[in-house]
């Protein structure tokens, strides 16, 4: 598998932790930076273990999740990160960018004075300057992506 210059999991990977520690170091934060690592986390999982789990259908056409038997490490690492609790919000974050309708509450934070504003021309608002923070659900995004990148972290450290 390769996109672009990507030619696995581990090379995303490593692509959404630059961009993470970009973010993460930066008091401007860049909506395009938290969106990137959001999106990309979301779908590494898809990266490490493709086709798992499968969405199925009902007799009636509703869609649910049915695990399949593990087949692999990938797979059994791709069900843990599933069901991470950090993980649901940022499937919930992803989904809502798809669609175009917020799953989840968000809110942003505009402290910077304008000597601390990096880059003019990514600033939405100049009555607000750029965001100082994202919240989901009242929690700085951080934390929730920290606990994700925890797994994979620990996933791509294996021998």
């Amino acid at each position: 598998m390769a996109l672009f210059d990507l030619d696995s999991p581990k090379s995303f990977f490593d692509l959404i932790e630059r961009r993470w520690r970009h973010y993460a170091s930066a008091s401007h934060k860049h909506t395009e930076d938290i969106l990137f690592v959001v999106l990309g986390l979301n779908h590494l999982r898809e990266w490490i273990a493709p086709g798992y789990p499968r969405a199925r259908k009902d007799a009636e056409g509703k869609s649910y999740r049915n695990w399949d038997d593990t087949r692999n490490a990938n797979e059994v690492f791709s069900r843990k990160i599933y069901e991470n609790p950090a993980f649901s919000t940022i499937r919930a974050l992803c989904n809502g960018t798809k669609h175009v309708k917020s799953q989840v509450d968000t809110t942003t934070t505009y402290r910077l004075t304008v000597s601390q504003w990096s880059d003019l021309a990514s600033i939405r608002s100049i009555a607000k300057g750029p965001p100082s923070g994202f919240y989901v659900e009242g929690t700085l995004i951080d934390s929730i992506i920290e606990a994700v990148l925890e797994d994979y972290r620990a996933w791509f450290a294996r021998p």
